[in-house]
Order: C-alpha cells, then sequence, then structure tokens
C-alpha cells in the first residue's frame, strides 16, 4: 500500500473497502476460526496466541 497506508501500528490494513485502514480485530479473528475449523486444528488458537507462541520462539532463537 506504500505511502498511502494509514500506520497506526496495525499489522492488517484492508485491500476493498476502505483500503489501506486497519481491519478489526473481529474480522482477524473470525477468519482464523474458520480456517482452522477447515484445517482441522485447535478451534481455540486465536491470533493472541500466536503472538505468544512467535515471542517464546524468537526467545529460543535469541533474538
Amino acid at each position: 500500500m506504500g505511502e498511502n497506508y494509514l500506520d497506526e501500528g496495525f499489522i492488517f490494513a484492508k485491500k476493498e473497502r476502505q483500503p489501506v485502514y486497519p481491519i478489526f480485530i473481529k474480522t482477524v479473528e473470525n477468519r482464523m476460526a474458520r480456517w482452522s475449523k477447515s484445517a482441522g486444528v485447535n478451534k481455540e488458537l486465536t491470533p493472541h496466541s500466536l503472538r505468544h507462541t512467535h515471542t517464546s520462539l524468537l526467545a529460543k532463537a535469541k533474538v
């Protein structure tokens, strides 16, 4: 999105309606739940869970 991106510290941005604005966390959670279900993985996995996993993996790698 380049210089059009409205940088407010968010990770995910919209591409269709209201491009460059952040996606609501509930949208991310709903999509992740749907994808987790279709992939047959833990349905209770959340974006917040991944944050902790990522942090743990970085610590293990001494980053």
